[in-house]
């Protein structure tokens, strides 16, 4: 009998480079509980994974809480901005940055799940 398919994860460098180091500075205590509430305290050390459901669920409640004068499209370009900033501060991030400077822009995207070439 085949195991069942494990439940798609988002890893702690992403949410690292979100949460500590894109959106430094900006996490208010109501969106610090609200995180809690979803399975993110970040006050603890991270865990090595979060379920991809309540990661959507935490980037939607982050965008309602950071952003709520823009539309929710605009918002999540914001946290976007903010998130790949954040995750290029990383220490995998520096790595992958690195690794696109070297394959160029048409390459590095190529290599993303899901691209195909132009």
């Amino acid at each position: 009998m085949a195991a069942a398919p494990a439940e798609p994860v988002v890893y702690d460098a992403a949410v690292e480079g979100v949460f500590l180091r894109g959106l430094v500075g900006q996490v208010t205590p109501a969106l610090s509980a609200k995180l809690r509430e979803l399975g993110l305290d970040l006050d603890q050390k991270l865990r090595p994974t979060y379920p991809r459901e309540a990661w959507s669920r935490m980037l939607e409640v982050t965008v309602a809480e950071l952003f709520p004068s823009v539309s929710r499209q605009e918002g999540f370009r914001r946290l976007g901005e903010l998130a790949v900033n954040g995750i290029g501060n990383t220490m995998i991030g520096k790595v992958l940055v690195q690794m696109a400077r070297l394959m160029g822009p048409r390459r590095s995207m190529l290599r993303l799940p899901g691209r195909s070439p132009p």
